[in-house]
Formats: structure tokens, sequence, C-alpha cells
């Protein structure tokens, strides 16, 4: 039943890569945080939304292991690992480009340097006073 559970909450975040997950390929140690997978096949959709100029012709996961954190799921990290991978791909050619979402890109780029660029700032300027007493 625990497997029928996590195997349609994993199926739910991973179902848009993986093909099929079923509670036979899973293999879970609730005390030891482990959820353990093998053998899946990725779907050909998998890298549809990365906008990638390849895509995958077949895909193999021999192995991925989930370190999730069974007493804090939200609080804490989960861990992935995954052995024996394998995918094979071609050149994608119904890429389009999308000048919005280009620009939206290179504007979060900015943001994301102006807003390291400050909290440097901001760490000097503290530096500089030195402690206070």
């Amino acid at each position: 039943m625990t497997e029928r559970l996590v195997s349609e909450i994993l199926n739910r975040f991973l179902g848009t890569y993986i093909e099929n997950l079923d509670p036979s390929k899973l293999r879970i140690s609730i005390w030891g945080g482990d959820a353990v997978l093998t053998d899946l096949v990725l779907k050909q959709t998998a890298f549809d939304d990365l906008d990638l100029p390849v895509r995958p012709v077949f895909g193999h996961v021999g192995c991925l292991k989930l370190k999730i954190p069974w007493k804090s799921w939200y609080n804490s990290q989960w861990i992935a690992v995954v052995e024996k991978l394998v995918i094979v791909v071609v050149p994608n050619t119904t890429i389009t480009y999308n000048e919005e979402k280009e620009k939206q890109l290179k504007h979060e780029v900015k943001l994301a340097t102006l807003q390291r660029l400050e909290e440097a700032r901001q760490k000097q300027r503290e530096e500089e006073k030195g402690p206070q007493d």
C-alpha cells in the first residue's frame, strides 16, 4: 500500500519525464528515507519544455535513488542520485525562437546580477564600518 501511494506521488512529479512508473519498480525504506526506482524509460517528450536543440529518441535510467526526509517533506532537501543513465538524442528541428522568452530571460539575468552587486556592496559597507561596540 505504501509503495502504491509513493508511486502515485512520484508519478505526479516524475510523470513528465518517465514512462509509466509502477509500484513493482519501487523499493522503499521508510526508516532509512530511501525510495529506489529501477529500469525506468525516459519519455521522448521529456525535454520539450526545455527548448533544447535536441530531443531524446531513447532514454533509460538504470536506477533513481531518492533520499526523502520522511519526517519533514517540505522543510528538508530531497537528494536524487541517477545511475546508469543512457540517452540517445537527435537534432530538434521544431524549436522556434521566442523573442519574448529571450527578453524575459535576459531581464532575469540582469536582476540577479544587480542583486549580487548590491549584496556585495552592502557587505563591503558593513566591513568598512567595522565592529561597533
